[in-house]
């Protein structure tokens, strides 16, 4: 399954190669939701959670299962805890740098595939996983995290700038994803909904 992958865009190579140079023993992944209006989907963790409880974070984010492809996975976990399905589209892949590895969950480096969907459709959250969902635009959300670092889960800080570029540089030129990802349109939920809110 690995050995025809490319990097992109942070590295070069192939996937193969790099697993062995770095020894990994870990995948993982995320999914971040936009909606046509540029806002994206955000949940914020149950305090359950054995990892980054009660923190923000994208749609959703975990880890495939024995024999289970990265993509089918994260349809899977996106169906899981907020109740919905969409085209996803892998727009990077790469490893977690040293500083992050005591936030993984194993001992061994940690290979992260992001992908990304657009759907306007209305999530249904999984409340024992999740304690609360909002769509925010994203430079407001990219502002909060810079001044509010310590609300959102350390992958999710790692890898928003990418899939902010990919978003903003190339998701948004390409009408014929906005038209094979089209959903029932819908009022946006939004983080300036609630008045009382200072940040997420």
């Amino acid at each position: 399954m690995l050995d025809n992958e490319v990097l992109s865009p942070y590295h070069t190579g192939t996937v193969k190669n790099d697993l062995q140079k770095n020894s990994c023993s870990y995948r993982s992944f995320g999914v971040f939701i936009i909606n046509k209006n540029g806002e994206m989907l955000v949940q914020k963790r149950s305090k359950n959670k054995p990892t980054a409880a009660g923190l923000w974070e994208n749609a959703c984010s975990s880890s495939p299962k024995h024999d289970e492809k990265p993509e089918d996975a994260a349809h899977r976990r996106l169906r899981e805890e907020l109740g919905f399905d969409c085209p996803l589209q892998e727009a990077f892949t790469f490893f977690f740098n040293e500083s992050l590895r005591k936030y993984a969950a194993s001992s061994g480096h940690e290979f992260y595939h992001v992908f990304i969907g657009i759907s306007n459709q209305h999530p249904q959250p999984n409340y024992q996983e999740i304690e609360e969902i909002r769509w925010i635009e994203l430079n407001v959300l990219l502002h909060d995290i810079n001044n509010n670092p310590w609300l959102y889960s350390h992958w999710f800080k790692e890898t928003i700038d990418g899939v902010a570029l990919f978003i903003k540089k190339i998701l948004f030129e390409q009408d014929d994803f906005f038209q094979s990802s089209s959903q029932e349109d819908f009022p946006p939920q939004s983080f300036h909904n609630d008045p009382s809110s200072n940040n997420i």
